[in-house]
Formats: structure tokens, sequence, C-alpha cells
């Protein structure tokens, strides 16, 4: 009978958890970062890491294209995160930066 509770506890818990991004429009949880990605047509596929904005300059939106994924930089609660190629085959995002003005469209305003 406690295990039955608790897998329905544990179930409610999981719903609410996803009423909550869609009602925050999120993919993330609070304190959790993921790489926001798209899967890139099969003629645009890169063997190797490309950065768009190798510098990651706060203001400009860039993207990394790596093997069959395009990563975008992307904006949360007011912060920026750009993802930028590690090496020719790491891909890692940096930890946010406040934006002064607010962040738009994975940029800073």
């Amino acid at each position: 009978m406690k295990n039955k509770n608790y897998a329905i506890i544990l179930t409610l818990v999981a719903i609410l958890a996803v009423l909550v991004l869609v009602l925050n429009e999120t993919d993330v949880l609070s304190g959790a970062v993921v790489l926001h990605r798209r899967p890139l047509l099969e003629s645009e596929y890169q063997d190797g890491c490309v950065d768009t904005d190798p510098s990651n300059y706060f203001d400009i939106q860039g993207f990394v294209k790596h093997k069959a994924y395009i990563y975008n930089d992307y904006c949360s609660n007011g912060r920026v995160f750009q993802v930028y190629c590690a090496s020719s085959k790491v891909v890692r995002m940096t930890k946010g930066y406040k934006c002064p003005n607010g962040c738009q469209n994975g940029a800073c305003i």
C-alpha cells in the first residue's frame, strides 16, 4: 500500500512539474541548463565544429553547427547562454551572462 501511495505522489509531482514548465513557456527546470538544438538536414551535416560567434559577443545571437545538429544561443531569466566549440568534437555553453537591458532572441538588448 505504501509503494502505491509513493507512486501516486511521484506521478502528481511529475505532472505538476510539466504544468509549471508549460505555463512558464520554458524548457528548463530552475537551476538546470539545457543545450537547445535542432537537427540539421543531411546536406548541412558538419564534420567538426563551426561557431558563427567565436568571440561570444553578448549582443549577437550566434549558433554552432556540430555533426547533425545546430545549437543556438538563447535567453532565460534575463541571461544569455552562448554555445561555443570547446574543440572540434565538443560543444559547450557559457554559464550565462545577465544582460543589463534584458535578453531577446539569444542576445542582450
